[in-house]
């Protein structure tokens, strides 16, 4: 009787096991970076102080923002959605010169193992002031 309990409990905490890694491990693969911390398809852009409002133009053909040179990235990554990081903010709503209304997550269409080099590549265009990884909360 007590060798069965042992058993039973074995199974249980076996099937346990083997159900927290087939539901997590799923999302840790397709949402997250090889380093687990940051998503692997998305993108945090600073646009640049003085280029005003940003303007996003979702259409059949793509996305456009008006800013030549960043939309031919998004052409170029085939960028799936651009929303802004905190859309609840203001243009008041600032920390010293960062305006955090000027913050949008670019979300590409696949997980890409070379997410430091498509930051890189977003951050040289000229209507960036920074880009940076998105970590996983």
């Amino acid at each position: 009787m007590v060798k069965r309990k042992k058993d039973l409990k074995k199974k249980i905490s076996s099937f346990r096991d083997l159900w927290i890694i087939a539901t997590i491990l799923p999302s840790v693969m397709f949402a997250s970076s090889l380093d687990g911390i940051y998503h692997s398809d998305i993108v945090r852009v600073y646009f640049r102080n003085d280029l005003g409002t940003i303007s996003i133009d979702e259409t059949k053909v793509g996305i456009f923002t008006g800013l030549t040179s960043f939309d031919n990235l998004l052409s170029e990554y085939q960028v799936r959605e651009i929303v802004q990081w905190l859309p609840t903010t203001t243009e008041i709503d600032r920390d010293g010169n960062i305006f955090l209304s000027r913050f949008y997550d670019i979300h590409l269409p696949t997980a890409r193992e070379d997410m430091l080099t498509v930051v890189v590549v977003f951050q040289r265009d000229d209507h960036i002031q920074f880009a940076e990884r998105v970590p996983i909360h």
